[in-house]
């Protein structure tokens, strides 16, 4: 170091004003949530608002919406009131109803009614039935009626005995008569032909006993055999002529009934096709008084049934005439409650007592008819066959509500009502990664879902982004009953939300997580029986959180302490570097230190990545370590090819390593072994590389400082402990306040640098060396002593290749 200069250490240290983002306060809009109006937090998103108004009020049947970026578990609430402020006006659409189909009852026949008169009908349906089972028989019961059943009757009853009497006298004079005999375990009755012996019948196997016996004469027993056989057959004659009479008497008394009955009924529908002139509303009215003619009249009387049941309307979604375009929010997209479909079947013992169409329930998507429904992706391609019928139903612009398995448990599943032409707009909220799934697999997807959405993950950390957050926790507090939220935490609640952007200048929009920062907040709150929510729950909260993630870095660091991990964090070491890690097992991700070694000798493998040959390297990282192969041939530039053995190694590492943020630490290794110069252990650094040697920005920078510092307070701080970041990352620094603090004290520090040359020298305290005009380092410089042992290792190398014949050696 030239006299007048500063030392590396405090030309990148960052001063601990620079560690930490502080929300000021004048970007805040009001001293309470409670003066605060609610938001979203999403009224900033121009682009994806605009393109999700576009899905709601286009009119392409295809023009479906996949929005991505909405997050947590209130989210398809919070999609509702974004779908309810921006829906269009939505098309008049019809009121369904299943009505019974008598020509065909497992097929429920469907009625189109205008929205908001369904209940109406359902209401005249319902006292028509009671009209049927408690007026019309009594309307029927006339005196003019009664006289010509009566007439019809005697006429019945004359008819009959001038079949019946002959035939009675003529069995009477050969000794025979007429009975019915009951079978056992039959509750039929079928008449008989049977001897008479005293004036009483017998049973035929009795009589030919007592012919046997010798109690009947041969000549009345032979007068038996030969009458018998000519009255069996005279006997069926007389029953067919007997039925032909009562049926045809039956048809007359109906014949009479019928004519006043359909007027009685034609006036008691009236009211109904007054206010319902639909022609299949018509059309079902007829065949209803069929049915009661048909089906329903006994003699001169209305039977016992279940009109209400067999004339009940099942009105699947009632709707207002003038409402507004439905949202509906389908939590459990399973097959039922999407589709709708058949429930168990009612029985009686009368076959024209059907109830199959009161069977039929509506789905989510029947409900959404005309309007918006709005699914979680994730539950509904995880429903067996939900995805699938959506895609469907979607497709044909057709709702069949028995599709296999829809059905509910003892549904039969015969029964197929008339299809529902439906017309709904579809919202699915999920992730990039499922949309780019399902574009890849279903072919269908991306001619049914034409609206891509995607909101921001971040907002600029501006004070129009407070204010948004503001309104976010003000709206949660009213939403939950919360106590309200004062300045001092709504500015702890956005630097938190500056955290989890992990970006510069920048906020998250995950606002799930804040939400979750303020309940636990607001718990803190309520357990103190204090006002309102101050800054100190805020960071009390996140402390909370933090602990019931951190065991897996608590046990890592009892390790540590114990001596089961072998990574220092004083002395200096050659060829041995920390670098940092970040660990995902748990709800939030914690940082680690990871100790890098490498060691370099004579010979010709190369650099060896011992993680990439234990496959357990993932390609990002492989990636990172072919480039900083290639820094060290930039960086020495030598007049001689590199020739080498070296390999690198993530000590008491077992699992797999991804990713490059080890890179520019890995290449600090390598060179500190091959220069044989000692790093410092108290330092760790994180950064990626590029093949000119620039550090570039990293993820996580926040739990990998942290991460370092919990492992240095652990084996003890000692006022040079730090870590080494990139110098692009700091718009990311947003640690902890413990953390700052001891920085403030200095018992630790950051330092940020932009090239490999800075933190090679803050690691080993020697100058990296600038190349001179001849092209060779300093000697006592990082890289002269890198040079001179890799020009060293080449003429080992080659000294140690066999020679052709006849070829000289130095």
């Amino acid at each position: 170091m030239k006299p007048g200069e500063s030392s590396a250490e405090d030309r990148l240290r960052l001063p601990p004003d620079r560690l930490r983002w502080r929300c000021p306060p004048s970007w805040v809009p009001a001293d309470s949530t409670a003066e605060l109006p609610a938001a979203t937090g999403l009224e900033g998103q121009v682009d994806a608002l605009e393109a999700l108004r576009f899905g709601l009020e286009s009119r392409g049947k295809a023009n479906n919406v996949f929005l991505a970026g909405i997050f947590g578990g209130g989210r398809l609430q919070l999609l509702r009131e974004l779908v309810e402020e921006h829906r269009g006006e939505g098309t008049p659409r019809n009121e369904y109803a299943y009505v019974c189909n008598f020509s065909a009852p497992e097929r429920p026949r469907l009625l189109r009614l205008p929205a908001g008169s369904g209940a109406h009908f359902k209401r005249h349906m319902r006292k028509f039935a009671s009209y049927v089972e408690t007026e019309l028989g009594q309307a029927l019961e006339s005196d003019a009626i009664r006289l010509r059943q009566d007439a019809i009757s005697r006429r019945e009853k004359e008819e009959l005995a001038q079949v019946t009497e002959p035939f009675k006298q003529g069995l009477l004079d050969a000794g025979l008569e007429l009975v019915s005999v009951r079978h056992e375990g039959t509750p039929m009755a079928t008449p008989a032909l049977l001897p008479l012996v005293d004036d009483q019948p017998v049973a035929p196997e009795v009589f030919e006993q007592m012919h046997e016996d010798g109690e009947v004469p041969a000549d009345r027993y032979r007068a038996y055999r030969k009458s018998i056989a000519g009255y069996q057959e005279r006997l069926a004659e007389m029953t067919a002529k007997v039925g032909r009479i009562v049926r045809e008497s039956a048809e007359r008394r109906k014949e009479v009934l019928e004519s006043p009955a359909r007027a009685l009924l034609q006036q008691a529908i009236t009211p109904i096709l007054q206010e319902f002139a639909l022609p299949e509303v018509v059309s079902y009215l007829g065949e209803v008084i069929d049915d009661v003619i048909e089906n329903r009249i006994e003699g001169s009387a209305v039977r016992q049934f279940d009109a209400d049941t067999v004339y009940g309307v099942n009105l699947l979604e009632p709707r207002e005439a003038d409402g507004p375009p439905p949202v509906i929010v389908e939590g459990n997209p399973s097959l039922f409650n999407l589709l709708g479909g058949i429930d168990a079947t009612p029985r009686n013992g009368d076959p024209h007592d059907h109830a199959e169409h009161l069977t039929v329930r509506a789905g989510s998507l029947l409900r959404a008819d005309g309007g918006y429904l709005l699914l979680d992706a994730r539950d509904l391609v995880s429903e067996d066959g939900s995805w699938k019928l959506l895609v469907r139903a979607l497709s044909s612009g057709v709702l069949e509500l028995s599709p296999p398995g829809a059905s509910r448990t003892g549904a039969r599943e015969l029964v197929k009502p008339d299809p529902i032409p439906i017309e709904v707009r579809v919202v699915v909220l999920g992730d990039l990664g499922l949309f780019r799934r399902l574009e890849t697999t279903d072919p269908d997807f991306r001619d049914l879902f034409k609206v891509l959405v995607v909101l921001e993950s971040t907002l600029p950390r501006d004070p129009e982004s407070v204010h948004r957050y503001a309104g976010v926790v003000a709206r949660l507090a009213r939403q939950e009953a919360l106590p309200p939220f004062d300045r001092g935490a709504i500015q702890c609640l956005v630097e938190a939300g500056a955290r989890l952007a992990d970006r510069p200048n920048e906020l998250s929009t995950r606002f799930d997580l804040i939400e979750d920062i303020s309940c636990e907040a607001a718990y803190l709150t309520l357990r103190r029986r204090a006002p309102a929510v101050e800054r100190d729950d805020v960071e009390h909260a996140m402390v909370r959180i933090l602990r019931r993630s951190d065991p897996p870095a608590r046990r890592y660091r009892y390790l540590l302490r114990c001596g089961r991990f072998n990574v220092r964090t004083s002395g200096a070491e050659v060829g041995q570097v920390n670098g940092l890690a970040l660990m995902r097992s748990t709800q939030l991700p914690y940082g680690i230190p990871a100790r890098l070694t490498a060691t370099v000798g004579p010979g010709t493998a190369g650099i060896v990545d011992i993680e990439n040959e234990a496959a357990l390297g993932g390609s990002i990282h492989t990636k990172g370590f072919h480039i900083f192969g290639g820094v060290l041939r930039r960086l020495l530039d030598a007049d001689h090819p590199l020739v080498l053995s070296a390999s690198v190694a993530f000590e008491q590492s077992y699992g797999r390593i991804d990713g490059d943020s080890a890179s520019a630490a890995e290449a600090c290794c390598l060179l500190s072994a091959l220069a044989e110069v000692p790093v410092r252990q108290g330092l760790a650094m994180t950064g990626s590389i590029d093949q000119l040697g620039n550090i570039q920005a990293v993820g996580g920078c926040n739990e990998k400082v942290e991460g370092f510092y919990d492992a240095c307070v652990e084996t003890g701080l000692t006022g040079d402990q730090g870590v080494i970041v990139p110098r692009s990352n700091l718009g990311d620094l947003m640690l902890r306040p413990d953390l700052v603090a001891a920085c403030e004290r200095g018992e630790f520090h950051l330092y940020a640098v932009s090239r490999l040359e800075e933190s090679l020298e803050l690691f080993t305290g020697v100058v990296a060396g600038e190349r001179r005009v001849d092209g060779s380092f300093p000697e006592d410089s990082v890289l002269g002593r890198a040079a001179a042992r890799a020009k060293e290792l080449w003429r080992q190398s080659t000294r140690r290749q066999p020679r052709p014949a006849g070829v000289a050696t130095e």
